[in-house]
């Protein structure tokens, strides 16, 4: 009983969320017409609009009510669930209008969410969707048989990585991926003494990257001096460029190269 009274807040909650979604929507247009989706103009719309700024605090308020009102629910898995590979009403609601074409210009109609019945009936799909596409994800990961050499830190960390994977958050697989290389290499290059060449090791003018030290001191092979970087390179691009993303298959590669890294990597012996 006390579930069904949660349920149905939820439900209100969201139908709140998307009206509240339409309206930011609709001064974007209206405000930046072909301009509406830039990212720039947008964050210059948020601090001279002030109904804009309003409507889009409320959104993250009630992101964060329903947020809480899942885990409470049969839809909590759907709180852990990356927003780009999930249709879930709890991250993107207007993803539950339908776009008709007509026919014309290419233009679109969206539909209004029509009742609470439809809102549970599209969540009860998400729910059996996402969890069968865990269970497929889990089924891509090879298994890492870590050494002792592996830092209780790094073995942490590489479970973290696999729990990110598993429910959808991509960005951060590869980002932690680079955190796990960079951490091994660096405990590499202080047990073999040349932690004061790295950057910003004592204000030492001599300063090396990571991967110059590995590759000109001590010459690591460049099968692993590649791997390093491809992983690397990957994580600073999702950090550093606003547009770039991680797919499912980045992921799976940075998480594939990481398991090759430990494994060919130097020990600390």
């Amino acid at each position: 009983m006390y579930e069904k009274k949660l349920t149905k807040e939820l439900l209100k909650k969201i139908q709140e969320l998307d009206l509240c979604c339409e309206k930011i929507y609709s001064i974007q247009v209206n405000e930046l017409g072909d301009s509406w989706d830039d990212s720039d103009a947008v964050e210059e719309l948020e601090k001279t609009n002030f109904e804009y700024h309003e409507l889009w605090n409320r959104r993250v308020e009630l992101e964060d009510e329903i947020h809480l009102l899942t885990i409470d629910t049969k839809y909590y898995p759907l709180v852990n669930v990356g927003p780009e590979i999930t249709n879930s009403i709890i991250f993107r609601p207007t993803y539950l209008h339908v776009n008709i074409g007509d026919g014309a210009g290419g233009r679109t109609t969206k539909l209004k969410l029509i009742n609470e019945k439809d809102i549970e009936k599209h969540l009860d799909s998400e729910l059996f969707r996402n969890r069968e596409e865990m269970k497929i994800r889990l089924g891509k990961i090879g298994g890492l048989n870590l050494s002792s050499e592996i830092s209780p830190r790094t073995r942490v960390l590489y479970k973290q990585i696999i729990q990110s994977f598993i429910f959808g958050f991509f960005d951060s697989c590869c980002v932690l991926c680079r955190a796990i290389a960079e951490q091994t290499a660096t405990r590499y290059i202080e047990f073999n003494d040349f932690g004061n060449l790295l950057v910003g090791a004592n204000n030492n003018k001599k300063k090396m990257s990571i991967y110059e030290i590995l590759d000109s001191k001590l010459e690591v092979s460049k099968e692993i001096l590649i791997i390093y970087r491809k992983i690397s390179s990957k994580a600073d691009r999702i950090l550093h460029e606003r547009t770039e993303r991680a797919t499912e298959e980045d992921a799976l590669d940075s998480i594939n190269r990481l398991q090759e890294f430990l494994k060919e990597f130097p020990s600390c012996k």
